[in-house]
């Protein structure tokens, strides 16, 4: 993957609802981020990184029912009942927040981004949690290490772009969005309201 094309990739506002999925006792928490920092992820190594390039990462869904398979709290495909709740994951929350970037790159785009890293949408949503797990003692031991998305997850930080969309590895016709907390910019902002129009959490 050529990571040094990150810096030149283009770059677009953000102003929609996107959804995400937390446990009803993290509502007043419900868009904290520090503990994403040493959480292994698609596009965070976490802990397999040194203390300094640890980085902060919140998760979105372009739909509410996508974001329900994201965290596995669904199970089966995205068509009219193909799909059922998971019996041990049946108490999250499903937030709507109103998300205001003025800074992401859409690695979407097969010609403005996938082509000029090197990459394609089978790599975006492909296996990434073999590489934490694969040992001398597996049947199958290498590659391990950093996966190749959270290696691109860490070099877009390191831009200071506030965000990316992205290929949803469980519904793979809709996007996912990533958003670094600690690349936010003046204006820009992360929003979650009851249904009274009341804001529960709001960064920054």
């Amino acid at each position: 993957m050529n990571l040094a094309a990150c810096g030149t990739l283009p770059r677009t506002p953000e102003n929609a609802v996107w959804y995400r999925l937390i446990l009803p006792g993290h509502l007043t928490t419900a868009l904290g981020s520090a503990h994403t920092k040493l959480r292994s992820g698609r596009f965070n190594a976490g802990p397999l990184l040194p203390p300094h390039d640890q980085f902060p990462i919140l998760s979105f869904a372009d739909d509410l029912i996508v974001a329900q398979f994201e965290v596995g709290a669904v199970l089966g495909s995205l068509t009219p009942g193909g799909y059922l709740p998971h019996p041990r994951h049946s108490s999250f929350v499903t937030l709507n927040v109103q998300i205001i970037l003025h800074d992401v790159i859409d690695l979407t785009g097969v010609s403005t981004a996938q082509a000029p890293l090197g990459t394609n949408a089978q790599e975006l949503t492909g296996d990434w949690r073999g590489y934490n797990t694969r040992t001398a003692s597996t049947s199958v031991s290498v590659p391990t290490g950093s996966a190749p998305t959270q290696e691109l997850g860490k070099a877009l930080s390191s831009t200071g772009v506030e965000g990316f969309r992205s290929i949803s590895a469980k519904v793979t016709h809709h996007k996912t969005l990533f958003v670094f907390p600690n690349n936010l910019r003046t204006g820009s902002s992360l929003t979650f309201s009851d249904p009274s129009g009341a804001i529960v959490h709001q960064i920054p």
